[in-house]
C-alpha cells in the first residue's frame, strides 16, 4: 500500500470534521421535520435527551476542522462510549432471545444491526489511530498505552448519559 502524501491528511481530517458536523445536523433536522409536519413534537424532547451525545459530534467536527489534538481524544472517547453502549445493547438482545423473550428472527436482526454498528465504530477508532492521522493532529503517543484513560472517560460518559437520559425520560415522558 502506497502511503498518501503528508499534505493529504489535513484535508482528510477537515472532510471528516465536515461530516461530523453534517451528521447530527441532518439527523436532528430530519426528526424536527417529522415533529413539525407529522405531529410528533411531544417526542422531540425525548429524542434530544436520548441522542444528546450526537451533539458532541459538533465539537469534534469543529476541532477536526481546526486540526486540534483535543478533538482526537474526544472522538476516541465518544466512539469508545458508543462501542460500550452497543455491546451492552447486544448483550440485552442476546438475553432477550431466551424463552418468553423476543422471537429469534427479530432478535437475530437486531443482533446483526448492533454488530454492524460495533464494526463501524471500531473502524472509526482504527482510522483515527493511524500514525499519520495522529501526527497531523499533534497526538504523540500510542492509544494502547493510554487506553485505560480513554476507557475510563468513555465509561464515565456512558454513566452520565445514562443518568441524564433516565432523569429526562422520567420528566418528559408524555403521560407522566
Amino acid at each position: 500500500m502506497v502511503p498518501l502524501p503528508q499534505s493529504t491528511y489535513p484535508w482528510l481530517l477537515k472532510a471528516a470534521g465536515v461530516l461530523f458536523i453534517l451528521f447530527p445536523t441532518v439527523y436532528f433536522g430530519y426528526f424536527i421535520y417529522l415533529s413539525i409536519y407529522w405531529g410528533a413534537a411531544d417526542r422531540l424532547v425525548l429524542l434530544f435527551i436520548s441522542d444528546a451525545l450526537f451533539f458532541i459530534l459538533y465539537i469534534i467536527g469543529a476541532g477536526l476542522l481546526l486540526l486540534k489534538s483535543w478533538s482526537w481524544w474526544l472522538l476516541i472517547t465518544l466512539f469508545l462510549q458508543f462501542i460500550f453502549a452497543k455491546i451492552i445493547s447486544l448483550a440485552v438482545n442476546v438475553w432477550m432471545i431466551q424463552p418468553a423473550g423476543l422471537s429469534r428472527e427479530i432478535a437475530a436482526d437486531q443482533i446483526a444491526v448492533e454488530a454492524i454498528y460495533i464494526f463501524f465504530f471500531v473502524t472509526v477508532i482504527v482510522f483515527f489511530s493511524l500514525s499519520p492521522i495522529k501526527r497531523t493532529l499533534g497526538v504523540n503517543f500510542q492509544l494502547k498505552r493510554h487506553l485505560w484513560r480513554v476507557a475510563a472517560g468513555a465509561l464515565l460518559l456512558y454513566f452520565i448519559h445514562l443518568i441524564v437520559m433516565a432523569g429526562g425520560l422520567a420528566l418528559f415522558t408524555p403521560g407522566n
